[in-house]
């Protein structure tokens, strides 16, 4: 976190100011009506909100200390239900959807609002996000907040929404799924620079979804940029697979700075240097482009190949070199088929770096197909030949049954959208799934009768 600058400081106490001397205020202290206070929201919120806006855009780093000085009691609790969502959003979370550590900011918010004169306005917009926090915090971590609430009214309201079906980590990731789309169009993320071991460990994950975000979402980083060449020149980090990480990621998000690149690739010239880094560094590739959350194209090659010294002759140079021809000419043109099937089989058909090369072919086959409009379904037809020619060069289970998902979804849309079982379009899908799919493996005949079978109306009792 860093300091809140003094402009901000000041629009602050201002907005506090208007907020004490509103007719608005004075009117719901005397009449308590809560349609009054929500005028009162109305008249405000949207005034703090294009402020937490400007911080996030322009000064990210200070966001959490802004959210802070809302906690201020002159704000009479505005804002706080957003602030406190963000809070949740924010922490990180594992495979069994639960927060990795105690989320101390979510907390402190929560603190507050259960404190405000303003409670009982305040909560009706605050259970959902509660509930959600408490789903993914740990059950000590619940008790030792419940204890420091003396009003036992406001205590009972938070033990009302603790939930036992949260146990059940399939509630919790549709609690928590469900939520987060409520934030899709919100910029919230904030992030610490690590200056030792200790904290790159705590914050590298957050800093790797962070960096992300402003990248595609173009966001100004021009305060950001100071911070971020100071985390990279830390040579006490040097020796940590997370700072080598967090720098390729910088290669391939944000590359916009010349500074900035030449110190990642200083870094990762070291990185690569040694066959453990070598493969560190394709392993980390591997799980960056399996995961939708890094949201991963050719542009993060692209990105990555323009700041890395491709001149060297080593593995990575290698890579990166096959990956611009693909992303370059496109992965149906023939060279370009023909030199992955090169690059491919001078590697083991486990290895990472194949790994890595079956990503990018699929991911490019899956999306393609899941663009698809149901008029457009020859494109499917013609890319046929591709899809074998890939099968074969690969021979790899997990590539075919990812490209048979991808083709089913679709396959499945265009049942739907042409029902007339005697029409030209139902039949040439239907003839195209019988041979091509049966010849892929995708489908067994069996399976193919079943998937074009009539479904009988059930009649109504």
């Amino acid at each position: 976190m860093k300091e809140l600058a003094q402009i901000y400081v000041d629009q602050l106490e201002q907005i506090k100011k208007d907020i004490q001397d509103s007719e608005l205020l004075a009117k719901f202290l005397d009449e308590e009506e809560e349609e009054i206070f929500k005028e009162f929201q109305l008249k405000f919120e949207p005034i703090i909100d294009d402020l937490h806006i400007a911080v996030a855009e322009n000064h990210p780093l200070q966001l959490q200390n802004f959210e802070n000085a809302l906690l201020d009691d002159g704000f009479e609790g505005l804002y706080l239900p957003r602030i406190l969502g963000y809070s949740v959003m924010r922490g990180q979370i594992n495979d069994n959807y639960k927060y990795v550590r105690p989320q101390a900011h979510f907390k402190q918010i929560l603190l507050t609002i259960c404190n405000s004169a303003n409670f009982e306005s305040i909560k009706t917009r605050i259970g959902q996000t509660i509930q959600v926090g408490f789903a993914l915090s740990s059950n000590i971590w619940i008790t030792n907040l419940l204890a420091q609430i003396s009003n036992k009214r406001v205590s009972a309201f938070l033990e009302s929404l603790y939930s036992n079906k949260f146990r059940d980590i399939r509630d919790r990731r549709t609690a928590y799924t469900r939520y987060k789309k409520q934030f899709e169009n919100y910029n919230y993320l904030s992030a610490g620079m690590p200056q030792n071991i200790s904290e790159l460990s705590l914050f590298a994950n957050g800093l790797k979804k962070f960096f992300v975000y402003r990248s595609k979402n173009n966001s100004n980083n021009e305060s950001l940029l100071p911070h971020v060449k100071e985390f990279v020149s830390n040579d006490s980090l040097k020796s940590e697979n997370e700072l080598y990480e967090l720098v390729m990621i910088l290669m391939m998000y944000l590359n916009g700075d010349a500074e900035l690149n030449n110190l990642t690739q200083k870094r990762f010239k070291e990185h690569r240097s040694s066959e453990a880094g070598v493969e560190h560094i394709f392993q980390f590739l591997n799980t960056i482009q399996a995961d939708p959350a890094m949201q991963y194209t050719a542009e993060q090659d692209l990105s990555f190949a323009a700041v890395a010294d491709l001149s060297r002759e080593d593995e990575v140079s290698r890579y990166f070199k096959l990956m611009n021809e693909v992303h370059g000419k496109g992965y149906v043109h023939e060279d370009v088929i023909e030199l992955v099937k090169n690059y491919y089989d001078q590697h083991l058909g486990l290895s990472v770096q194949n790994k890595c090369v079956r990503n990018v072919i699929r991911n490019y086959i899956s999306n393609f197909i899941g663009k698809l409009e149901e008029t457009e379904y020859s494109a499917l037809f013609d890319l046929q030949k591709t899809i074998v020619t890939y099968i074969s060069i690969f021979s790899n289970e997990q590539f075919n049954q990812d490209v048979k998902a991808a083709c089913m979804i679709y396959i499945k849309k265009l049942i739907k959208f042409y029902p007339d079982k005697r029409g030209r379009d139902y039949q040439d899908i239907k003839k195209f799934v019988s041979t091509s799919f049966v010849d892929l493996g995708f489908l067994n005949e069996k399976e193919v009768v079943e998937l074009f079978k009539t479904r009988r109306k059930k009649k109504a009792e």
